[in-house]
């Protein structure tokens, strides 16, 4: 029932568009030409541009020891010292009984560890580990170089037969 109390139903028609198809290509051809490209000449050198200058610097920086290192390594300090298994970094004014401070090498603080736990070596390790023979005593390393504790003395990578004769499987 209505609110004016009559049971008359509504019929909604759907509205119809009477267009005809020359409007509509017309119309068509009107949208196509007001377009624009949002490229432009202008916005697409601007962009290489850019492009080749973020290419430039990020290649001139790649290689550079301090762009991927803490920024505590960025602060100066240019030395560093053997812990017994790893370097540290320190200020070359710092002084540290008689451990050896040498020049800071970032490759060197971030990649050289001594292998605390040489029963931990498999065969898989041949040619990607380091070692040195001191006082009868093998010590493996996780990079080569020379021997921290003997800077004269270059650490040598491990090969088979080392691997075999001084392996814990094989005594």
């Amino acid at each position: 029932m209505h609110e004016n109390g009559s049971n008359e139903t509504a019929v909604i028609k759907p509205l119809s568009f009477t267009a005809t198809e020359k409007q509509l290509e017309t119309a068509e051809v009107t949208f196509k030409k007001n377009t624009t490209h949002p490229i432009t000449k202008r916005s697409l050198v601007a962009t290489l541009l850019f492009i080749l200058i973020v290419g430039v610097v990020y290649w001139l920086q790649k290689d550079s020891p301090q762009t991927h290192m803490p920024l505590s390594l960025m602060a100066g300090e240019g030395c560093m010292y053997w812990t017994g298994d790893h370097y540290k970094q320190v200020s070359c004014n710092e002084n540290h009984g008689d451990t050896l401070i040498v020049a800071l090498d970032t490759f060197r603080l971030r990649h050289l560890k001594k292998i605390n736990r040489p029963d931990t070596i498999t065969q898989n390790a041949i040619g990607s580990i380091w070692y040195i023979k001191t006082n009868g005593v093998i010590e493996y390393f996780t990079a080569g170089g020379y021997y921290p504790l003997d800077p004269k003395r270059k650490l040598n990578v491990l090969t088979n037969y080392i691997f075999r004769k001084y392996s814990a499987g094989s005594k």
